[in-house]
């Protein structure tokens, strides 16, 4: 009789565990996980020398901080003459769409009536030489002279015409695309000289600096290390018969050794792959499990979490 009272008091254990495991983790069961932090490795889009290193371990840091800077000699040089050469171009446009001055015009039309002039008295002493009797060799000399006058004439009448009818349609387009041209080589150089500085990206913690001033670096090489220490996570593993209740967004406590209370968290992601419980976190008759990572971000707005620190999560059902 004894022993038929054992065996239904284990089965109804047994059945009690197996409604436990289908409703979820209880509130009770804590999931063992490691606190990390989510590291940023920062590197320059460029390559040079550093100029100045402006942040040390530990530092903290806001979004858009500079952090390190390269030298920047050879980019200012180079953006000052595209500078200049945009400055050009935009000169020659605005005078090629504003026409010729009223001075200019006087000026040409004063230098062509005086050439008008000079043919005329030249026509007439050539005229005067032939009728006279003088030598050929000077009415050769007056004709060059006035062949002279006459092209020097027809040059100022050309140009006079010119400048009255303005610059044509295509030297005006032709002007436009060299300062749209110039605009572009200079936002360029602009956007080269911003590589040169490195800006944190968001706002968090400095864990490293790994170069100096002086220092050569490549692009993409790593030269600080920047976290997050305000928010670092938690992963644990959980056994597939106790995700029932667990979900993006589910809240969770997170106690460590060293701290006697404890931390506020929520389910930040779940893996969408099933793998084998990890050795160094569950016992021998837990291991051939199949388990999920869930992740758990926490909040530490006093940083007193450390990364590598032993972790002990328990999800919260939500009503």
């Amino acid at each position: 009789m004894l022993a038929l009272w054992i065996a239904l008091a284990s089965g109804a254990a047994t059945a009690a565990c197996g409604r436990d495991a289908a409703q979820g983790p209880r509130e009770s069961e804590a999931f063992d996980g490691v606190v990390e932090l989510e590291l940023q490795r920062l590197g320059f889009e460029v390559g040079g020398r550093v100029e100045s290193v402006a942040v040390e371990r530990g530092s903290d840091v806001d979004p858009d901080t500079v952090l390190l800077q390269l030298d920047r000699r050879m980019a200012e040089l180079s953006r000052a003459m595209r500078a200049a050469e945009l400055t050009a171009s935009e000169a020659r446009l605005a005078m090629l769409r504003a026409g010729s001055r009223k001075e200019d015009l006087d000026a040409l039309d004063a230098q062509l009536q005086a050439a008008r002039k000079t043919v005329a008295l030249l026509k007439s002493n050539k005229q005067l030489a032939t009728k006279s009797n003088i030598a050929d060799s000077s009415v050769d000399d007056i004709s060059m002279q006035l062949h002279r006058a006459e092209a020097e004439r027809r040059v100022l009448q050309d140009r006079l015409v010119s400048l009255r009818a303005g610059a044509r349609p295509e030297e005006i387009d032709a002007a436009a695309a060299q300062v749209e041209a110039a605009t572009d080589a200079l936002a360029l150089e602009d956007d080269r000289l911003a590589a040169l500085a490195l800006r944190a990206p968001s706002a968090g913690t400095v864990i490293d600096v790994l170069v100096r001033p002086g220092g050569i670096v490549a692009p993409a090489m790593p030269v600080v290390v920047l976290a997050d220490t305000r928010r670092p996570y938690v992963d644990v593993f959980v056994p597939q018969d106790r995700l029932t209740g667990i979900a993006v967004g589910t809240p969770a406590t997170v106690h460590v050794d060293a701290e006697n209370s404890t931390f506020d968290g929520a389910v930040e992601n779940i893996a969408h792959r099933l793998e084998f419980t990890p050795r160094f976190l569950f016992s021998p008759g837990e291991r051939p499990n199949l388990v999920l990572r869930v992740r758990v971000r926490v909040d530490d707005p006093d940083e007193r979490l450390h990364a590598g620190a032993p972790a002990f999560v328990t999800f919260h059902e939500t009503a």
